[in-house]
């Protein structure tokens, strides 16, 4: 990995992963960097529709799937609808991608406003050596949120939530023909879920 970016094999093996992840959808493809959103590891492109990557490395196979981190800027990113509606989260070991999440951030958002689970400004930031402050949202909250849309390995990958949810998120992008979209929109999404189970 480079300051600025990662080796090809590591972002191979993220393409990879989202790829699986999204095999039912558009093609991916890499964002420009006037794309990026500057906050998160890396970005694609499902169509029009962003999605924000996350990679751990090397952490070993008991901390895969714990939990999920946000830098401490992210909060406001996401408050103004400017992050990404999707986040892939990739753990490495080895250089060889093992497990991946895929995240409905609009459903986390949402259910942190409602009270289900607490708000980035009630949760205690984490420090790392190098200063930066990142906060953890657990994998029980995801699932508690209902914003964790699909589980997989190098091989396949398991659908966790509505199986139109990702379908409603990238039709929403294409009509609104922008790189944001309105959050609260998507809330049907989560109201038929209830609905369902």
């Amino acid at each position: 990995m480079t300051k600025y970016g990662y080796s090809v094999p590591v972002e191979h093996e993220i393409g990879h992963m989202l790829s699986m992840a999204m095999r039912a959808f558009d093609r991916t493809v890499h964002a420009t960097l006037q794309e990026d959103f500057g906050g998160t590891d890396f970005h694609y492109l499902i169509g029009d529709l962003p999605v924000q990557a996350r990679a751990r490395f090397d952490r070993g196979q008991h901390f895969h799937g714990v939990d999920i981190t946000f830098r401490s800027t992210e909060p406001a990113m996401i408050a103004a609808q400017t992050y990404a509606p999707l986040m892939l989260v990739v753990w490495l070991e080895g250089g060889l991608a093992e497990l991946g999440y895929l995240v409905d951030i609009p459903s986390l958002d949402r259910a942190m406003r409602r009270g289900t689970i607490p708000p980035f400004d009630q949760r205690l930031p984490v420090v790392n050596r190098d200063r930066t402050r990142f906060y953890v949202v657990q994998h029980a909250e995801l699932d508690i949120a209902r914003s964790l849309i699909a589980v997989g390995d190098r091989y396949s990958w398991t659908r966790t939530g509505p199986a139109d949810r990702v379908t409603r998120i990238i039709n929403k992008n294409a009509r609104d023909r922008q790189v944001t979209i309105d959050w609260n929109q998507t809330d049907e999404i989560d109201e038929a879920a209830d609905e369902i189970g």
